[in-house]
Protein backbone atom coordinates (compact mmCIF):
# COMPACT_ATOMS: atom_id res chain seq x y z
CA UNK A 1 0.00 0.00 0.00
CA UNK A 2 1.79 3.13 -1.25
CA UNK A 3 1.00 6.22 1.42
CA UNK A 4 -0.24 9.50 -0.26
CA UNK A 5 -0.40 13.10 1.60
CA UNK A 6 -3.39 14.85 0.99
CA UNK A 7 -3.46 18.34 0.75
CA UNK A 8 -6.95 19.27 -0.14
CA UNK A 9 -10.20 18.87 2.88
CA UNK A 10 -11.16 15.13 2.47
CA UNK A 11 -14.62 13.78 1.75
CA UNK A 12 -16.72 11.96 4.16
CA UNK A 13 -15.92 8.46 2.43
CA UNK A 14 -12.06 9.29 2.57
CA UNK A 15 -12.89 10.31 6.35
CA UNK A 16 -13.78 6.82 7.39
CA UNK A 17 -10.89 5.59 5.62
CA UNK A 18 -7.91 7.65 6.17
CA UNK A 19 -6.14 9.29 9.22
CA UNK A 20 -6.02 12.88 8.37
CA UNK A 21 -2.95 14.74 9.12
CA UNK A 22 -4.43 18.04 9.50
CA UNK A 23 -1.73 20.47 10.62
CA UNK A 24 -4.34 22.87 11.96
CA UNK A 25 -6.11 20.22 13.97
CA UNK A 26 -2.21 19.36 15.45
CA UNK A 27 -1.91 22.98 16.19
CA UNK A 28 -5.34 23.44 17.33
CA UNK A 29 -4.93 20.59 19.75
CA UNK A 30 -1.74 22.07 21.00
CA UNK A 31 -2.89 25.53 21.56
CA UNK A 32 -5.56 23.94 23.21
CA UNK A 33 -3.19 22.04 25.85
CA UNK A 34 -0.87 25.04 26.63
CA UNK A 35 -4.19 26.76 27.31
CA UNK A 36 -4.89 24.68 29.85
CA UNK A 37 -1.52 24.24 31.21
CA UNK A 38 -0.96 27.98 31.27
CA UNK A 39 -4.19 29.06 32.86
CA UNK A 40 -3.04 26.70 35.96
CA UNK A 41 0.56 28.51 36.51
CA UNK A 42 -1.61 31.96 36.11
CA UNK A 43 -4.19 30.92 38.20
CA UNK A 44 -1.40 30.03 41.04
CA UNK A 45 0.65 33.48 39.64
CA UNK A 46 3.84 31.59 38.51
CA UNK A 47 5.63 32.47 35.50
CA UNK A 48 5.29 30.13 32.67
CA UNK A 49 7.69 30.42 29.37
CA UNK A 50 4.67 30.38 26.87
CA UNK A 51 7.05 31.73 23.78
CA UNK A 52 9.16 29.08 24.28
CA UNK A 53 6.62 26.88 24.05
CA UNK A 54 5.19 27.81 21.00
CA UNK A 55 9.28 27.76 19.31
CA UNK A 56 9.69 24.77 20.53
CA UNK A 57 6.35 23.19 19.78
CA UNK A 58 7.30 24.29 15.69
CA UNK A 59 10.02 22.35 15.83
CA UNK A 60 8.53 19.31 17.42
CA UNK A 61 5.79 19.80 15.27
CA UNK A 62 8.39 19.76 11.91
CA UNK A 63 9.59 16.97 13.18
CA UNK A 64 6.62 14.49 13.87
CA UNK A 65 5.24 15.46 10.70
CA UNK A 66 8.53 14.25 8.82
CA UNK A 67 8.50 11.40 11.20
CA UNK A 68 4.46 10.62 10.14
CA UNK A 69 5.62 11.12 6.23
CA UNK A 70 8.32 8.58 5.91
CA UNK A 71 6.48 5.89 8.50
CA UNK A 72 5.02 2.89 6.38
CA UNK A 73 2.89 2.15 9.65
CA UNK A 74 0.56 5.41 10.74
CA UNK A 75 -1.99 4.46 13.31
CA UNK A 76 -3.57 7.00 15.73
CA UNK A 77 -0.24 6.08 17.95
CA UNK A 78 1.54 8.70 15.93
CA UNK A 79 -0.65 11.16 16.17
CA UNK A 80 -0.62 11.74 19.78
CA UNK A 81 0.54 14.81 21.21
CA UNK A 82 3.60 13.65 23.39
CA UNK A 83 5.13 17.25 24.07
CA UNK A 84 6.11 18.04 27.62
CA UNK A 85 4.27 21.71 28.51
CA UNK A 86 5.47 21.59 32.38
CA UNK A 87 9.14 21.87 31.74
CA UNK A 88 7.84 25.34 30.61
CA UNK A 89 6.73 26.66 33.85
CA UNK A 90 10.37 24.79 35.88
CA UNK A 91 11.93 27.57 37.80
CA UNK A 92 15.02 27.18 36.76
CA UNK A 93 14.18 28.55 33.46
CA UNK A 94 13.63 32.23 34.81
CA UNK A 95 15.63 34.99 36.44
CA UNK A 96 14.48 37.47 38.46
CA UNK A 97 14.57 40.94 36.98
CA UNK A 98 12.56 43.37 38.73
CA UNK A 99 9.20 44.23 40.19
CA UNK A 100 7.14 47.52 40.19
CA UNK A 101 4.01 48.81 41.69
CA UNK A 102 1.01 48.55 39.17
CA UNK A 103 -1.02 51.57 39.26
CA UNK A 104 -4.70 52.59 38.14
CA UNK A 105 -6.47 55.83 38.26
CA UNK A 106 -9.88 55.07 40.41
CA UNK A 107 -12.96 57.50 41.72
CA UNK A 108 -12.20 57.67 45.26
CA UNK A 109 -14.25 59.68 47.58
CA UNK A 110 -15.03 61.87 44.90
CA UNK A 111 -11.62 62.36 43.67
CA UNK A 112 -10.00 61.15 40.81
CA UNK A 113 -6.21 59.27 42.63
CA UNK A 114 -4.03 56.97 41.22
CA UNK A 115 -4.46 53.82 43.36
CA UNK A 116 -2.07 50.78 43.80
CA UNK A 117 -3.73 47.82 42.37
CA UNK A 118 -0.73 45.11 42.37
CA UNK A 119 2.50 44.28 41.39
CA UNK A 120 3.97 43.64 38.36
CA UNK A 121 7.06 40.96 38.11
CA UNK A 122 9.45 40.94 35.50
CA UNK A 123 11.71 37.65 34.60
CA UNK A 124 13.56 36.56 31.98
CA UNK A 125 14.06 33.06 30.39
CA UNK A 126 17.01 31.68 30.11
CA UNK A 127 16.71 29.79 26.79
CA UNK A 128 16.22 32.41 24.40
CA UNK A 129 16.24 35.86 26.21
CA UNK A 130 12.61 36.45 26.48
CA UNK A 131 10.67 38.76 29.30
CA UNK A 132 7.91 37.83 30.75
CA UNK A 133 5.67 40.18 33.17
CA UNK A 134 3.24 38.50 36.07
CA UNK A 135 1.04 40.49 37.26
CA UNK A 136 -0.16 39.76 41.37
CA UNK A 137 -2.96 41.02 42.95
CA UNK A 138 -2.48 43.67 46.03
CA UNK A 139 -4.47 40.86 48.35
CA UNK A 140 -1.55 37.77 47.24
CA UNK A 141 1.44 40.04 47.16
CA UNK A 142 2.71 39.36 50.65
CA UNK A 143 2.76 35.52 49.75
CA UNK A 144 3.53 36.01 46.08
CA UNK A 145 6.99 38.29 48.29
CA UNK A 146 7.48 35.07 50.61
CA UNK A 147 7.64 32.44 47.53
CA UNK A 148 9.92 34.93 45.21
CA UNK A 149 12.70 35.55 48.07
CA UNK A 150 12.09 31.43 48.91
CA UNK A 151 12.84 30.98 44.96
CA UNK A 152 15.16 33.58 43.93
CA UNK A 153 17.42 34.10 46.45
CA UNK A 154 20.65 33.77 44.66
CA UNK A 155 21.81 37.45 44.88
CA UNK A 156 23.95 37.63 41.82
CA UNK A 157 21.61 35.50 39.31
CA UNK A 158 18.61 36.09 40.82
CA UNK A 159 18.85 39.38 42.79
CA UNK A 160 15.39 39.63 45.20
CA UNK A 161 15.00 44.00 44.17
CA UNK A 162 12.99 45.43 46.94
CA UNK A 163 10.02 47.54 45.65
CA UNK A 164 11.88 50.52 47.99
CA UNK A 165 14.84 50.42 45.69
CA UNK A 166 12.86 50.73 42.41
CA UNK A 167 12.31 54.10 41.30
CA UNK A 168 8.72 55.25 39.37
CA UNK A 169 9.21 56.52 35.77
CA UNK A 170 7.88 59.27 36.64
CA UNK A 171 10.55 60.85 38.88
Amino acid sequence: MTNFNIIRPLTDTEKTDIISVDSVEFLSAFLKELAKVQSKYQSKYLPYDLYNARMDFEEYSIAKASSIASSLNVNEENYKLDFDFEKYGELSRFTFLEQKDAKTIKLKDGIMQEVNIGVRYRFICKPRGNKISLFVPINKVESFEKWLKKNFTDKKENPVVESSDIKDDKE
